[in-house]
């Protein structure tokens, strides 16, 4: 399986099987504490993450956000 089928398998599981809004989120929006606070829960999908999203996601995680990666 790749990459891009794991993704989509757990788009499909949350978005059409379990009726959550799903909205996909930009490394550089990680950084941007305004928008992360619009969100409860991220889902890391992506293998390589920087640096910089990494410690935004932290941050974001330490205020209070749901993280699973």
């Amino acid at each position: 399986m790749t990459y891009t089928a794991d993704e989509f398998g757990l788009y499909l599981a949350l978005a059409i099987h379990g009726g959550t809004q799903v909205d996909f989120i930009d490394e550089d929006a990680l950084l941007n504490s305004t928008v992360m606070a619009g969100y409860k829960v991220v889902f890391v999908t992506q293998p390589n993450l920087p640096k910089a999203g990494i410690q935004g996601l932290a941050a974001w995680s330490k205020a209070g956000g749901r993280l699973v990666m």
